[in-house]
């Protein structure tokens, strides 16, 4: 158990918490501690029972569970995974065995840890306890008795954990609260809830008080209130009660002896009693606990006690030699510690508090005798301090200034310096001299073996030098400069316990001097600057390691043979070093702006910050000294700190060699190490992490050891709490793993390298990427090629665009003017007025405009082509029948020519695009007709391979062979006559091929020498089962009639202005005219105007084009009734699915007739005209009979009847509703439902009310016995005689003819 207390505490021992303050003068040598609450992980700070493990773990039974501290971390631990019923932890207890007994407020769990397992009591004894426990005592035996409330107590056999139950008669609060059993000497004790202590016989159920033979206290605990009960010796036992008294008893011959407790208060309640040490007993109780000594029968002081005054305490754990672990029920538990070393801090004078150091910033320090300190300050000049008396004087002078930069000693005498000079001060005749009085600022005074003070200058007009003085001259002329140091400019002088001294220069670098001579200390791993102030922060020790600080860089140490650096990484709180010594037992103490560490020559290091009781703002650059006694003075801004001498116990070391490296871990595989320490790593474990053991843990266990990969990094890094320093893709190589205590061996660690980076590999690697650059240079030759005939390609391409962009804008721009040519030449035509001669001349010019009409339409198809948008839809074709009309129409046309025609009986279907087969037959013929001499040959047959062919052979200039592939190609001709090739507009035979090729047919020419032949070949298909039923044009005649006897208005939005010009002269004399030159103007003039009944708009325009006009007019409900009809001079498939889609009513392509354009006008309006009719007439619109009765109507008037109609429905029998709340409900001002209304049902909304109204009453009449004025009111007329002139009008009668007609 003390070996387990004793690891527990020197595990747990990692943190320093708050330490108080002390005073001026006072030795901090309090114990340190560590507080573990909920803030560190525990689920409560509340705190029953305590108990430890070998491994050193503390186990915490809390009002809110079970917690571990393992001396790193916080584990809790549930109910749920504990198999118990409670989370309340009231009493723990490690057996003999190691398992952890857990007492609860409503039954017993256990933990093997061994095993790491919890298990369940219940089913392992076969019992289930489901009371709550008032304690767990094991006996010599190893038996465990548990007391309960309310229900007696158990024993459990520890090995079949069998249990029996005994005094089950014990109900209520009359319960065992702490037992003692013996069962090797028939003893039996147990103390009884607030009734006192009692001998037990468990087996016979007898309960026995204790007695003595004394007459004055027969009964001494009678109706006591016993919390605290354990045996001390071999017969006695100290038992502590709740009215704060504390016993002695001996059960065998029964006697007992109150102890005396000399200050403790009788008010405070007592509660447990634990062994803390020999004859030394921690007591317990609701004020904290309290040392009682059973030798001296005396209460005893204890440091560590004195933190709990007033904490509520249920628990300790421990020994006052190894350190006490205390339960708190509030506050958690605390861990006692020793600090590594002890500290006192002098701020003032601890009887004359005038005299004080506070805001004087101490800078040096300087020793005459064994007790006499002198103490320099940056404020308030020079200080004398008494070591042995603690006490502070301020040493008076007028000649000494009080802004001093330090102090030494030499001889005797004080010698100080500040910005104005050197100063000697004898302190027997306080006389003083001066040295350099207002010629340079002095950095450093340093005492050397030689005799003679060395100061380093600063900023000197000739540079840093290194000046000597001889001590006992008086005049300035004898302070020369050291010839050694003549040619070097020196950044800062360190003193040495090896040498006179060492110094960092510009030129050399890290040097030491000795017997007037320089040696360099090799040193590659420090860069030196010259504008860095490197001041005092050099310091040499005994083994020849230079211990030197780089602003803001942390600490380096350099020898002859490595270096080595500590910082922030190794622990220290900042890199921003003030001070670096070394006391006597090899302990080197370095300061920071914020924290004192100490570095142990075990390789350890310990830090003090503020909170543990340091002066505020850190420490004085350069204001560190060793006395000859040993102790460490430290100077700060407020005063300075004493490190006490030998304050750290001896190291366990008997000088042996040992292994700090436990394993090395590489992907959860235990690397070995052989006996002479070295490990081997393949290429693929260059990542792992090394575990060590704790190198000194009874010394010095709050410490962290360090620890340097050597070739890897110069840092010395502490191991983690797991106690585990991990490395990341180390090269290959070898490494040394070395603790900084040199009596830890070192470990070789050797990276392999990758099989595949050996030297032959490596040869292997230089041809291979020989032979690769070859490779890289011959692709990026051919890449190189490659691109420019791409480059060249691509140009080529991009003219045969530009050629097909030029053509396709130049067919556009010929569509509009040629309209305006066709046109007008058919209004000449059919006017009938032209006579003969004229009509020749129009016929001429309607031929060679029709040709020309041909060519842009071809040209136009061709670029479709090129661009791969043609699209062909390919169904069953009787090309039978297809080719013979197209024959016939061009025999008839020829019939000079002798046609030899051979044409199959039955009919051959192929699988094909109607149009794109007719343009590819038409091509063909013509060419057969436009190139042949004197005949043509057509044949028409079933091909090889499931086609039908159609050959075409002429007896023109036969086409030479080489030209028979090249013919098919755009733009190229053969020319009759000659034998090659000309570049021209040869583009019918490329596009029947193209055509050909689209439908998955062919399209070639023959090896025939005599004819001209070219063979047509198209899939084959069955024959259709059904003809199919040709599109029928209905060709609507022109009514004079309209509904509403008015002329219908045209608006006319076309960007050209003769062709603007000229629909609009042709129009005019049937309907209103307006115009527009784009969209944009067009729609402000739809919005002004309110009786366009059709707009007339080119597709392409500026500022709007005729699509976007069909958008705004067709979604906008106001308008949305206008009849649209789109004109585009290239009208391709995609264009016209997209006017449809948008509510166009009709697509026109240019050119066009004018009589087809009249005629296409005329059969829209009237269809309007005779829907608005209809539904007029009907006064109600069929949303079922839509596709039939509704057509011409857009989907936006449809739904708009359909609301309409529903509004009007729903509101018929509301007298109040009228326009406006129709226009309301419809989301529509009054004045456009009017117009709508107006425009498709011919009529008002006022009138549309009225008629609906009177039909509902006419339905009423015919199928309801309602009255006359009933019907009246139900419909929402609100006076009879109005709805009888409204029905009379409608319906030619009164409602009661009507009624008397009808039944």
């Amino acid at each position: 158990m003390k070996n387990s207390i004793k690891t527990a505490i020197a595990l747990c021992c990692l943190i320093m918490s708050y330490i108080i303050p002390v005073d001026s003068y006072a030795d901090t040598n309090k114990s340190g501690f560590i507080n573990i609450t909920y803030l560190n992980g525990l689920t409560t700070n509340t705190i029953y029972d305590l108990e430890t493990d070998p491994s050193g773990c503390i186990w915490i039974g809390t009002a809110t569970g079970l917690s571990k501290y393992d001396g790193y971390y916080v584990k809790n631990y549930f109910k749920e995974e504990m198999n118990i019923r409670s989370n309340t932890i009231k009493y723990l207890h490690r057996d003999r065995q190691n398992r952890l007994w857990i007492g609860t407020s409503n039954g017993v769990g256990l933990y093997d840890i061994d095993s790491d397992k919890f298990l369940t009591l219940d089913m392992l004894s076969g019992d289930i306890i489901e009371k709550k426990t008032a304690g767990i005592f094991e006996d010599s035996q190893g038996t465990i008795w548990i007391p309960f409330r309310k229900g007696g107590l158990i024993s459990i056999d520890p090995n079949t954990f069998s249990t029996k139950n005994y005094f089950d008669n014990i109900t209520g609060n009359d319960y065992f609260a702490r037992i003692w059993f013996e069962p090797e000497n028939n003893l039996y004790l147990a103390a009884k809830y607030n009734q006192g202590l009692f001998y037990l016989e468990p087996e016979k159920g007898n309960i026995i008080p204790f007695s003595t033979e004394d007459p004055d206290k027969t009964y001494p605990f009678e109706n006591k209130c016993i919390r605290g009960l354990i045996k001390v010796s071999q017969n006695s036992f100290c038992i502590t009660c709740t009215d704060a008294t504390m016993w002695l008893v001996n059960p065998y011959d029964k006697t007992c002896e109150e102890l005396p407790l000399e200050g403790i208060s009788r008010s405070v309640e007592f509660r447990r009693v634990f062994i803390i040490g020999k004859d030394k007993l921690g007591v317990t109780h609701n004020k904290g606990f309290f040392v009682y000594d059973l030798q001296t029968r005396s209460v005893e002081s204890n440091e560590f006690a004195d933190n709990f005054i007033d904490k509520n305490i249920y628990c300790i754990r421990g020994t006052l030699e190894n350190g006490l672990i205390v339960g708190t029920f509030n506050d958690g538990i605390t861990i006692q510690q020793e600090r590594p070393f002890h500290f006192s801090l002098v701020r003032d004078d601890q009887t004359n508090k005038k005299i004080t150091l506070k805001e004087s910033n101490v800078t040096g320090f300087a020793q005459i005798d064994e007790s006499k300190i002198f103490v320099s300050t940056r404020l308030k000049g020079l200080f004398r301090y008494d070591l042995y008396k603690n006490k502070l004087k301020r040493w008076s002078s007028p000649f000494i200034p009080k802004n001093l930069e330090g102090v030494t000693a030499y001889e005797g005498h004080i010698w100080t310096w500040s910005a104005s000079g050197i100063y000697s001060l004898n302190p027997q005749t306080n006389i003083v001299k001066s040295y350099l009085e207002g010629c340079c600022e002095v950095s450093s005074l340093i005492a050397t073996k030689d005799g003679r003070l060395s100061n380093l200058l600063l900023w000197h007009p000739h540079g840093s030098k290194m000046l000597c003085i001889e001590p006992w001259q008086c005049l300035p002329s004898y302070v020369d400069e050291i010839k050694e140091f003549k040619e070097m400019s020196v950044l800062s002088v360190g003193r040495s316990e090896s040498s006179s001294l060492v110094a960092i220069t510009k030129e050399k670098g890290l040097i030491r001097w000795q017997g007037k001579r320089i040696y360099d200390i090799e040193d590659k791993h420090i860069k030196y600057d010259k504008s860095h102030r490197w001041t005092g922060l050099l310091f040499e020790d005994k083994s020849s390691h230079i211990w030197s600080a780089l602003p803001e860089s942390g600490v380096f140490i350099s020898s002859d043979e490595n270096f080595s650096s500590i910082t922030t990484r190794s622990g220290l709180s900042s890199d921003i070093i003030t001070n670096i010594v070394k006391d006597n037992s090899d302990n080197v103490f370095i300061t920071t702006d914020r924290s004192l560490s100490m570095i142990s020559p075990e390789g350890k290091m310990f830090s003090l910050t503020k909170s543990d009781g340091l002066l505020n703002f850190g420490f004085s650059r350069n204001a560190a000294f060793r006395t000859s006694t040993g102790e460490i003075l430290l100077g700060s801004r407020d005063g300075f700190t004493i490190i006490k001498k030998n304050s750290r116990t001896d190291s366990q070391y008997d000088g042996a060699r040992i292994k700090a490296v436990e394993k090395i871990i590489c992907n959860g595989e235990e690397i070995p190490i052989n006996d002479k320490g070295q490990a081997k790593l393949k290429h693929h474990q260059n990542s792992f992490h090394i575990s060590v053991i704790d190198i000194d843990p009874h010394t010095v266990a709050t410490g962290k050891s360090l620890f340097c990969m050597v070739g890897h990094d110069h840092t010395w890094i502490p191991a983690g709490n797991d106690r585990k320093l991990s490395y990341l893709n180390l090269k290959p190589g070898k490494y040394f793993f070395k603790a900084y205590n040199n009596l830890i061996e070192p470990v070789e660690i050797k990276v392999c390298a990758h099989p595949l980076l050996s030297v032959t590999a490596n040869i292997i690697y230089i041809l291979a990427t020989l032979i690769l650059m070859f490779f890289i240079i011959k692709y990026i030759r051919d890449h190189e090629i490659r691109k420019r005939k791409e480059k060249m390609m691509q140009m080529k391409l991009d003219l045969h665009q530009e050629k097909l962009d030029f053509f396709t804008n130049i067919a556009h721009e010929i569509k509009t003017p040629l309209t305006l040519i066709t046109t007008p030449l058919n209004h000449l035509k059919s006017n009938g007025t032209i006579d003969e001669e004229g009509m020749y001349d129009i016929n001429v010019m309607d031929k060679h405009a029709s040709y020309l009409s041909t060519l842009v339409r071809e040209l136009l198809e061709f670029s479709k082509i090129e661009r791969g948008t043609y699209n062909v839809s390919c169904s069953p074709v009787n090309l039978t029948s297809l080719a013979s009309n197209i024959i016939t129409n061009f025999k008839e046309q020829n019939q000079s020519l002798k046609w030899d025609i051979a044409m199959p009986e039955k009919a051959l279907w192929v699988m094909a695009d109607t149009s794109a087969t007719m343009k590819v037959l038409n091509n063909l013929v013509y060419n057969a007709i436009k190139y042949t001499d004197s005949y043509i040959e057509i044949e028409l047959a079933e091909g090889e391979g499931g086609c039908v062919t159609l050959s075409v052979a002429n007896d023109g200039n036969i086409i030479p062979a080489d030209m028979r592939e090249r013919i098919f190609r755009t733009f190229v001709q053969y020319n009759p006559g000659q034998n090659e090739s000309k570049e021209g507009f040869g583009i019918g035979l490329s596009v029947a091929k193209t055509l050909a090729e689209l439908q998955h047919g062919s399209l070639h020419m023959t090896e025939d020498h005599d004819v001209n032949k070219f063979v047509l070949s198209l899939p084959v298909t069955e024959s259709p089962d059904e003809t199919t039923v040709e599109d029928e044009t209905a060709h609507e005649t022109v009514s004079d009639i309209s509904v509403n006897e008015r002329r219908s208005t045209v608006l006319v939005v076309e960007d050209h202005p003769e062709l603007l010009e000229y629909i609009r002269k042709t129009l005019s004399r049937h309907y209103n005219i307006l115009t527009a030159p784009n969209g944009a103007k067009a729609f402000e003039t739809i919005k002004s105007q309110s009786n366009i009944d059709l707009v007339l708009t080119d597709l392409k325009m500026p500022e709007m084009s005729g699509m976007e006009l069909c958008k705004k007019i067709k979604q906008d409900q106001t308008f949305s009734h206008i009849l649209l009809i789109i004109l585009s001079a290239n009208l391709t498939p995609e264009t016209k699915i997209e006017s449809l889609k948008n509510g166009a009513d009709a697509i026109i392509e240019k050119p066009f007739s004018m009589d087809f354009l009249e005629l296409r006008i005329e059969s829209l309006i009237n269809s309007r005209k005779q829907l608005i009719e209809k539904i007029s007439n009907n006064h109600e619109f069929k949303e079922e009979n839509q596709d039939d009765s509704n057509d011409g109507l857009s989907a936006r008037d449809i739904v708009f009847l359909r609301e309409l109609n529903i509004c009007v429905e729903e509101n018929f029998n509301d007298p109040d509703f009228g326009v406006e709340e129709l226009a309301a409900q419809l989301n529509i001002s009054r004045s456009s439902l009017n117009r709508k209304m107006r425009d498709i049902l011919d009529t008002t909304a006022n009138n549309y009310i009225r008629d609906k109204k009177i039909e509902k009453a006419e339905e009423l009449l015919r199928t309801s016995t309602m009255q006359i004025n009933e019907i009246c009111y139900k419909v929402g007329f609100t006076t009879p005689s109005y709805f009888i002139k409204c029905f009379r009008k409608k319906y030619g009668m009164s409602p009661n003819e009507y009624a008397n007609s009808n039944h």
